[in-house]
């Protein structure tokens, strides 16, 4: 599975990456998006260290679910992390990556974003202690519904803590493209403020969801 990002844009308060996301025929998380570099520095402003791409990562479940191309496997999870690790690659932060996309500021060497999508208990019980083991930054796009939400507001609050940025992916996971704006609206508000209030901060990023981006157990 991999995510291309295209841009951004400003919805609702909430910045979006514009994406492209799809099967392959990769494993998940394998190396295969690059997010380029804005094509020129402005004028008079210093020049900045800007990578050739930056690779972005997209995970769903980590599990042992046979058949399911939108699930990878506890084993070769830690083995992908283990290999960024020993290859000196630096996971960065959506806001670091959108600085980079709007110019403002360079990156680490070896720069990777690592996400995962829908919030899944194996995030928190599997990803996460891996994660933490290697002090990877990543971000973590979650449902907010309560009937939708697989994790507790404490869980996220750790997961926040350990240095898993917690963005939004809609309220309920409806397919935007056949909502009314209003129900659009609905959908992205209600998430960015439970987010807000539950996780006491401010909700800059926002995925979309879609019937295509994950088979949802």
């Amino acid at each position: 599975m991999t995510r291309k990002i295209l841009g951004t844009i400003l919805l609702s308060g909430i910045i979006v990456l514009l994406t492209l996301s799809g099967c392959s025929s990769r494993q998940p998380g394998n190396p295969a998006a690059v997010v380029n570099p804005p094509a020129a520095t402005p004028v008079n402003q210093p020049a900045l260290s800007f990578p050739t791409g930056v690779p972005v990562l997209m995970y769903h479940s980590i599990s042992e679910e046979k058949g399911n191309d939108a699930v990878i496997s506890p084993a070769l999870f830690a083995e992908q992390m283990a290999y960024l690790h020993s290859q000196g690659y630096n996971p960065v932060t959506l806001d670091q990556l959108y600085d980079y996309l709007t110019g403002q500021k360079g990156l680490p060497p070896k720069p990777v974003a690592i996400t995962f999508d829908d919030g899944y208990r194996d995030t928190y019980e599997i990803a996460l202690p891996i994660l933490k083991r290697y002090g990877f930054k990543s971000t973590l796009f979650v449902l907010t519904a309560d009937s939708e939400r697989r994790l507790t507001w404490q869980e996220l609050r750790e997961m926040k803590a350990a240095g898993m940025e917690i963005a939004s992916h809609s309220y309920t996971h409806r397919n935007l493209a056949g909502m009314t704006a209003t129900a659009q609206a609905d959908e992205i508000t209600r998430s960015k403020e439970l987010l807000d209030r539950n996780l006491n901060q401010d909700t800059r990023f926002f995925c979309y969801p879609t019937a295509a981006s994950a088979r949802r157990r």
